[in-house]
């Protein structure tokens, strides 16, 4: 097996993998399989080539430029070892921002637009928070309202959002 440096992504290379990744049915994993580097690899090549946003525990998001100009972008996220989902809705005066998980128990937190009331009615286990403009921003914010259900499971107006979906999640 040969040593040194790991295999790179430049040039053309770069490109493929970049046109791969458009391809919303390939995985991460799929994609530096078939490029034969690592998925760390693929992620920080394609953020040379596209726009790049970093969650909060500096994990490399690319967005491709056809994405970043969608009204509506869905993407995987990986919190206190548990996987999310974040969906951000473009409106025109604030985005509708949610973080769910999927998983049983299964919980969310979403922005001020979400109705804690029908969350209430459906038995959801959910929070609130106000002010924020983007997932990153949405992860850092205070709990402002829990639900019946959330609250039985330990969670607190005013605990981090974060610390919210590690607990529900």
């Amino acid at each position: 097996m040969p040593t040194g440096r790991p295999p790179k992504l430049d040039g053309e290379r770069a490109r493929i993998a970049a046109n791969l990744y458009l391809d919303e049915s390939l995985s991460m994993r799929e994609i530096a399989r078939e490029m034969g580097v690592s998925s760390t690899t693929v992620w920080r090549e394609l953020g040379r080539l596209a726009k790049v946003e970093y969650d909060k525990e500096g994990n490399a998001c690319p967005v491709s430029q056809r994405q970043a100009a969608q009204p509506v972008q869905v993407r995987a996220m990986r919190i206190g070892g548990k996987d999310f989902t974040g969906m951000a809705v473009a409106l025109p005066n604030a985005p509708l921002l949610l973080v769910a998980s999927w998983k049983k128990p299964g919980g969310y937190v979403a922005c001020g637009y979400w109705s804690m009331e029908t969350a209430e009615a459906k038995g959801d286990c959910a929070a609130v928070v106000c002010g924020v403009s983007s997932l990153g921003q949405l992860l850092d914010a205070r709990v402002r309202k829990v639900s019946t259900k959330a609250a039985g499971m330990g969670a607190r107006e005013g605990m981090a959002a974060r610390d919210f979906l590690k607990l529900v999640g």
